[in-house]
């Protein structure tokens, strides 16, 4: 015989799972469960009401739900969310156990707190912020290998995420910045499930943007995913709107000045801050996102001697265009220094560290330091380009204007808002990179362009 919800949750709890806090009762009016801690296991109460005020005393978010189900229907039945009143919840309660349900009353545990809630299965695990586990039934979910998650988990909220349950099992769970629950950790297990061994799902392909990647901000998550991967990344320390503050990759103790690097919830090439040297990241934020909608996080990274710099893309033909000068790339970047010939021992190291990536993650682009010995991975993103050769977005306009490079960024994005709206196509006049943030412009607005002139290593 299936066991009912309650009977489910009081299991969880006693294989060490952690549950949020909750008491449940029959459509006879009798306690069934208890599992509200500074409370012994099973605690028989006199009245609902008493029930319901221990276990609001006890929530820390003075808050309770009550779920409501049927023996043969224990889905898509009355919910109640946020009480603050005991003797609210009391009268809702006793009215549903008279209408003949069984109910659950367990403590809010909000999912708006910088973590985040989701599903892990075989191979798989995936979720999203600010939301509960069944957002997996919605599109848009960050979607990783069982292994890569948990180490995700382990390297962003700081503590090794534990599982009572095989691969056979459909876990619903929740992760927090901080310890919540009957017992009191940084995750809830909801709801645990067996299935046969041919409904277990393969291990995904890892796809982002997310909605994960998007409040952590996109080239942080790219940063992330490069260090759970062991990909060569500088020490990098995260403050997030949203997410909490984290650290990754490898330390550098070479006396070079750190780098402060805006966060844009989505990529936005070239338009928000990037400092050499401590700048105040909470003056920045103020700056350049006044209205905190923009912005998803700050990164504090150590500096890499640059002997050169630059980006890689994969052309749309699948190869690899490698570009960049020496020195530091960010003037490269934004068009005020060209393209240079590239030393073997750059495209050589540059290379083998984009093949790997591309191995483990398929197309990418990504901007990279070279120290004069390694290859370090300072932004990446994953996708492949539909540049080739001086083609930056293929397309045949109804006119072509050509565009000077010395005008800067900004100039770029208002002749792109028009090419867009009239059919035009840009060239780009003046020496600079294919990979450029001009370049990225063109591209994520899809607008046909082209080089005037182009210097590429193709390989």
């Amino acid at each position: 015989m299936k066991l009912l919800k309650d009977e489910v949750l009081n299991g969880l709890a006693e294989r060490g799972a952690n549950v949020a806090q909750f008491v449940s009762f029959g459509p006879d009016e009798k306690q069934r469960f208890c599992r509200v801690r500074n409370v012994p296991v099973g605690q028989q109460f006199p009245t609902v009401f008493q029930a319901l005020e221990c276990l609001l005393q006890n929530a820390e978010a003075a808050s309770i739900n009550i779920r409501t189900f049927l023996v043969d229907k224990p889905d898509g039945n009355p919910f109640e969310y946020g009480l603050k009143s005991a003797s609210d919840a009391e009268a809702k309660v006793v009215k549903f156990l008279r209408e003949g349900f069984h109910v659950i009353v367990n403590e809010t545990i909000h999912v708006n707190d910088g973590g985040f809630s989701g599903v892990v299965f075989g191979s798989l695990i995936e979720g999203a912020p600010n939301d509960i586990p069944r957002c997996v039934e919605k599109p848009g979910c960050m979607q990783l290998p069982r292994a890569m998650g948990l180490d995700l988990i382990k390297k962003v909220y700081g503590f090794v995420f534990h599982m009572p349950f095989d691969r056979s099992y459909r876990v619903e769970f929740s992760v927090h910045p901080h310890r919540v629950g009957y017992g009191h950790d940084r995750q809830i297990i909801w709801q645990a499930e067996q299935y046969d061994a041919g409904a277990i799902p393969p291990e995904p392909q890892l796809i982002w943007p997310n909605k994960f990647s998007r409040i952590m901000g996109d080239k942080a998550f790219g940063l992330l995913v490069a260090d759970l991967y062991g990909f060569p990344v500088p020490r990098t320390m995260v403050f997030g709107r949203q997410i909490p503050q984290f650290e990754l990759g490898l330390e550098l103790k070479n006396g070079e000045p750190v780098w402060v690097r805006t966060v844009p919830k989505e990529q936005t090439p070239g338009k928000f801050q990037t400092v050499r040297g401590y700048k105040d990241p909470f003056q920045i934020m103020q700056d350049d996102d006044p209205d905190n909608t923009k912005i998803a996080a700050i990164l504090i990274q150590d500096g890499v001697p640059a002997t050169y710099s630059g980006s890689a893309i994969t052309s749309s033909d699948g190869e690899m265009i490698l570009e960049g000068c020496r020195g530091y790339g960010d003037d490269f970047m934004i068009g005020q220094r060209s393209p240079e010939e590239l030393p073997a021992s750059v495209t050589g190291e540059t290379g083998f560290l984009f093949d790997r990536m591309r191995e483990r993650l398929g197309d990418i682009r990504f901007e990279w330091v070279f120290d004069g010995r390694h290859a370090w991975v300072l932004q990446l993103h994953r996708g492949k380009s539909a540049s080739s050769g001086s083609v930056i977005y293929p397309g045949t306009p109804a006119r072509w204007v050509q565009f000077d490079v010395q005008q800067g960024l900004e100039p770029l994005r208002a002749l792109v808002a028009e090419a867009q709206k009239n059919g035009l196509g840009v060239v780009l006049n003046g020496e600079v990179g294919i990979t450029s943030h001009f370049g990225d412009i063109l591209r994520k607005a899809k607008v046909p362009a082209r080089l005037l002139q182009i210097k590429t290593n193709v390989a």
